[in-house]
């Protein structure tokens, strides 16, 4: 069902929406919400479902693995095969969870609950304790339910914190792990007074869900829960923050189409990449290979909803409190000993020989000296660390460039600089204090490495210079964007230090990016570049030859957007750097032939583009590094064959991409195959091979992967466009029947529906099997 796109809310618009609640409510109206959490609190300390079944195939060895399977049959599978036992398999998560450390998520979360604002009850499918333990470490004592014998105990009106593993928790071995453990919670259990669902439905009666880390599996108890409830009406909406935007896709109709229920995912602001240079003059991400630089958002995707992001933001947004641990440690501690004794033995008694009453003297004089000549250095650092537990991210960069001239330790300066890169992303802060926060972050790094005296601090700050420089560009505060350049270029341009001698580059290789894209100064812009390649010429070393070539491919590119021909440019860079030893030279090679094939299609059609495809396909493949390249060039010449007819060869290229990512579980290889598979469709001219094609697309779980659940719409309306025209629409239920998956039928059953109802409202009309081509441009890769 199409959802409404006024159901679809950022961020910020769902901290409005819980902060005005939160102002309204009574002291008898306490605790309106409560949270649904899954694993997206509590990763990486907790390994992944892919994690796990790598773990296993590594132990079981060469087993073949039966087809088609979605990623939760896959974990059962494997799961199931290396550990037959329950209780083997619950020592092996035990094995998992007992050395893991509490995430920033969960401790948010803690934060939340402790303050008891807005919910003070957790449910969750989540196995591990993370959350117990960072409510203990809070000061808080948790009530918990992790047996369905145990679920009769929790009290939705109690006004202590309960957490509800409804899966149950590692220390037990009839946990729920497996498909068919997950599916049987939803029934009550003989001798147990209440059933899971039966707390749901109490709790969902007059609370409403917010939903964080949990992707919604289908048919387990806490969906059918959901859906019993959302028959009727809620008395406020459920908030449903997602990791991405595609992953709604997946949802089922009575989620999506439910007016209650919005969706929360990133603010449209922050969806834009870090800037480069690109051919159409706008700006690409900066491809930082195997090991990118920290990014001054403290994430690696500004296009996802981290869970972290999601519950530190809610904290600013309700002005939480800190913690009374981090405001004061040695006094918490005091008062959670002293609770302790004098509730136990009485802090006089001496019963026992350990003189409790000497521990606790010897605790409270730690206490006033911390009271006399305080924790921190300075009085503004300790209202700066306040504005950080609070999340107070306006005050955190004001806070943090007034200590700039303070005399401060280097552990406080990293804490400085830690904060402010995380200022610097939150959706909580003004523009003119982001602009505030990236600058005072340059200069924090500044001091570090200054008054440390360390080279590597001193390169981690160039380095990161230039990751501060592009998100000043985004904000268009390009003067000061350019000023660390130039600044950058100043103090390295005598230096000796191959590393150094690379952020030169770049940096100059960046200012004539911004000349060029911003200021059309595109004479200028190729001076800059040529000024460098010439001084650097003789340079051997790798990071600097690595920095002269993307420069190189900078300065085509720069030329192309002017409306240059550069395709002998183009050539020539392709030639010279395709036999190189370094990864990254060979990429510029790589993406030379990417987008000469793509202007030969262009000017000649499949026939001029077909070669420049094959030479790409043979660089690509002596280079495993160039693995998400190669099939990308798959994918386009598969594209090319099946528009000329050439179904058989398109087919071939389809296997050869597929066997390619056929281990690798990352999001980008889950993405890249489901674009295989949807252009190895549109070549089937076989029902039997499309049916299978489209089960394989439907079999991949894209909870974590942008644009999959698109690509199965997609396919799926191919597959329906196809029976009309062949008078056998009856096949389509039939195959959504046959594909032994719950989740897959589920989605095919979602978009079938939505496409039945298209056709009640237009006229049906006949389309060509063969989807147009749309063609990405070179950087999308």
């Amino acid at each position: 069902m199409p959802i409404s796109p006024d159901r679809i809310i950022p961020l910020r618009e769902a901290l409005r929406h819980l902060h005005a609640v939160d102002t309204s409510l009574s002291d008898r109206d306490r605790n309106p919400f409560f949270f649904i959490v899954g694993s997206g609190i509590s990763v990486p300390a907790i390994p992944t479902s892919s994690e796990i079944v790598r773990d296993c195939r590594a132990m079981l060895g060469d087993l073949d693995e039966p087809l088609a399977l979605t990623a939760a049959q896959k974990y059962s599978y494997w799961f199931s095969k290396a550990y037959p036992q329950p209780v083997d398999r619950q020592r092996y998560l035990e094995s998992l969870i007992r050395r893991a450390k509490a995430t920033p998520a969960v401790l948010a979360l803690a934060h939340l609950l402790i303050e008891g604002r807005l919910a003070k009850l957790v449910i969750t499918p989540n196995f591990d304790d993370l959350l117990a333990r960072a409510l203990l470490l809070f000061g808080a004592r948790p009530l918990i339910s992790d047996h369905p014998y145990t679920v009769g105990r929790v009290d939705p009106e109690s006004p202590e914190i309960q957490i509800v593993h409804v899966h149950g928790s590692y220390y037990y071995y009839d946990l729920a792990n497996l498909d068919a453990e997950i599916y049987d919670r939803r029934t009550t259990k003989i001798g147990a007074p209440v059933a899971i669902p039966e707390l749901l439905g109490r709790v969902l009666w007059d609370r409403s869900p917010i939903v964080i880390g949990y992707a919604g599996w289908p048919g387990d108890v806490i969906m059918t829960a959901l859906e019993r409830r959302l028959r009727s009406v809620l008395n406020r909406n459920l908030y449903w923050f997602c990791y991405n935007e595609n992953d709604i896709a997946m949802l089922p109709d009575w989620l999506t189409g439910n007016s209650n229920v919005l969706f929360v995912v990133a603010e449209k602001a922050l969806r834009e990449p870090a800037p480069h240079t690109a051919p159409d003059g706008k700006r690409a991400p900066v491809d930082k290979g195997d090991n990118p630089e920290p990014s001054v958002l403290g994430r690696s995707d500004p296009i996802s909803l981290p869970a972290d992001r999601v519950l530190t933001d809610l904290i600013s947004k309700l002005k939480l409190r800190a913690p009374a641990l981090t405001v004061s440690p040695i006094n918490f501690f005091y008062e959670q000993v002293s609770s302790a004794v004098e509730g136990a033995i009485g802090v006089n008694d001496t019963r026992g020989g350990y003189y409790l009453s000497e521990v606790l003297d010897r605790i409270r004089h730690a206490r006033d000296l911390e009271q006399q000549h305080g924790e921190r250095a300075t009085e503004e650092f300790g209202r700066f660390l306040d504005a950080v537990r609070r999340a107070s991210q306006d005050q955190v960069a004001e806070l943090g460039a007034s200590l700039l001239p303070h005399p401060l330790s280097i552990v406080q300066l990293r804490e400085v600089a830690n904060a402010l890169r995380v200022a610097a992303g939150s959706t909580q802060i003004s523009e003119p204090s982001r602009t505030l926060a990236l600058l005072s972050l340059d200069k924090t790094l500044e001091r570090i490495a200054d008054e440390g005296r360390s080279d590597t601090d001193r390169k981690s700050w160039l380095r990161e210079r230039l990751t501060i420089a592009d998100q000043l560009y985004t904000l268009g505060r390009i003067d000061e964007e350019l000023r660390i350049y130039d600044d950058t270029i100043r103090r390295c341009s005598a230096t000796k230090d191959p590393a150094l001698m690379a952020c030169v580059i770049l940096a100059t290789q960046y200012k004539a990016n911004t000349f060029a894209n911003k200021r059309r100064e595109y004479s200028e812009a190729l001076q800059l570049i040529a000024d460098v390649l010439q001084t650097y010429a003789g340079e051997c070393s790798i990071d600097v030859r690595d920095a002269l070539a993307d420069s190189e491919f900078a300065a085509a590119l720069i030329r192309r957007s002017r409306g240059d021909d550069t395709t002998g440019e183009l050539r020539e860079i392709a030639t010279k750097y395709k036999n190189a030893e370094s990864p990254a030279q060979v990429r510029m090679a790589a993406l030379a032939l990417n987008i000469l094939a793509e202007e030969a299609y262009s000017h000649e059609g499949i026939e001029g583009e077909f070669p420049l495809r094959e030479e790409l396909e043979e660089l690509t493949r002596t280079r495993p590094t160039l693995k998400h390249e190669r099939v990308d060039n798959l994918r386009e010449m598969i594209a090319s064959s099946s528009l000329s007819d050439q179904n058989e060869q398109a087919n071939r290229l389809a296997k050869v991409a597929l066997s390619v990512l056929a281990d690798a579980d990352d999001a980008r290889s889950q993405l890249q195959r489901a674009q295989v598979l949807r252009w190895k469709f549109s070549a089937e001219s076989d029902p039997h091979d499309y049916e299978g094609t489209l089960a394989e697309l439907l079999a991949i779980n894209s909870d974590d992967v942008q644009g999959v659940a698109a690509l199965q719409r997609l396919v799926l309306r191919r597959l329906v466009e196809r029976y009309r025209a062949e008078n056998r629409a009856d096949k389509v239920d039939a195959f959504v029947q046959s594909l032994g998956s719950a989740r897959a039928i589920a989605t095919a059953q979602q978009a079938i529906s939505a496409l039945r109802r298209e056709a009640n409202t237009k006229s049906v009309r006949n389309v060509s099997p063969k989807p147009s081509r749309r063609r990405p441009t070179p950087q999308s890769k």
